[in-house]
């Protein structure tokens, strides 16, 4: 966490982690759908994006998550979707290994 002391108000800044993408937000540009290698969107979204986002490209899988591109067909505003987490294997299999030894002991 950063601290920065603005005309003696002290701010706090929360360093942000990125995920990786490959949609540009900006104004300066028309939106363009160039996928799989980029996407050129609004900064802000509009009224149409509440009914008009389309999937964009397949789903993609990117540990511990699946993600999908969706971009509204009236003013170009895409953003990228988390569909879903990916189940831990290796939690659910201590989890089985917990429930089996709960089972065996006769604690069910």
């Amino acid at each position: 966490m950063a601290r920065a002391l603005l005309l003696g108000v002290e701010q706090t800044r929360v360093e942000e982690k990125t995920m990786a993408t490959i949609i540009q937000y900006t104004d300066r540009q028309t939106p363009q759908n160039q996928y799989p290698l980029r996407i050129v969107s609004p900064r802000n979204s509009s009224r149409c994006c509440l009914t008009g986002m389309e999937d964009v490209g397949e789903a993609l899988t990117e540990a511990p998550w699946v993600l999908q591109y969706r971009r509204c067909h009236q003013c170009g505003f895409a953003v990228r979707l988390v569909v879903r987490a990916l189940p831990d294997a290796q939690a659910i299999a201590s989890l089985q290994s917990s429930l089996k030894g709960a089972s065996l002991a006769g604690l069910e």
